[in-house]
């Protein structure tokens, strides 16, 4: 039976709640299969995008993940994590980053019966 939207739960966290001017911002995002019966997938995408306090984005990155069709355990997790340098961007000039809250970074799965997203605040200061 393929993944659905009733088995799946997705988090998303970061090491830390505030980081200093510089510092690496570490986030970290998991699928898991929250039922009891193994459920299938066939790949998937897993994108995190980093946002300022206005919701704009400054950096975003992909991971695809093709497959064949794959067994999805009770209780297995699917992880995605990226680390963000606050002196990188997509965007040339880069924006100024601003020390504060509100910054965000928000996972997307594209998984079977999704797409399934989370998100994390952090503070730059």
């Amino acid at each position: 039976m393929d993944c659905t939207a009733t088995q799946i739960e997705v988090a998303a966290t970061t090491d830390k709640r505030s980081y200093l001017p510089c510092e690496q911002v570490m986030f970290a995002s998991t699928l898991r299969n929250r039922s009891s019966t193994t459920c299938f997938y066939a790949g998937y995408e897993f994108r995190a995008i980093y946002a300022d306090p206005a919701g704009r984005a400054i950096i975003g990155f992909d991971l695809i993940s093709p497959g064949t069709r794959s067994p999805l355990a009770p209780g297995a997790v699917l992880t995605g994590s990226v680390p963000f340098d606050q002196r990188a961007c997509n965007a040339q000039p880069c924006q100024t980053l601003i020390p504060g809250p509100g910054y965000s970074v928000t996972a997307t799965w594209t998984f079977q019966g999704g797409p399934y997203r989370a998100a994390a605040t952090f503070a730059l200061g």
